[in-house]
């Protein structure tokens, strides 16, 4: 079943209509259509950067925390063989999802 649509009125001036008219042409679909894409791109495209942005912030702030921890002389020390380990440990994990 399709979702009930709402009529937007948009007045649009004669260049980016004609680079919309030329999406339209490329994608073999209608002006609405396109404008519907273009919208929808956009849109996932920005909620992915804003996804992007809060994963690097996330892993800065893990970076400091463990440099901060490294400077106070809280932080073990770890052999290659333990990180070889965790490393074993978390590829077992991925591939038993």
């Amino acid at each position: 079943m399709k979702a009930a649509s709402h009529p937007v009125s948009i007045r649009l001036d004669l260049q980016l209509k004609r680079r919309a008219a030329a999406f339209a042409r490329r994608r073999k679909v209608g002006l609405t259509t396109a404008l519907r894409m273009i919208i929808s791109e956009h849109l996932d495209a920005a909620e992915a950067a804003s996804d992007l942005d809060a994963a690097l912030q996330w892993q800065r702030e893990r970076a400091w925390s463990a440099l901060e921890r490294w400077e106070r002389g809280d932080a073990e020390e770890l052999t290659l063989e333990d990180l070889r380990a965790a490393h074993g440990i978390a590829l077992g994990a991925k591939r038993r999802r």
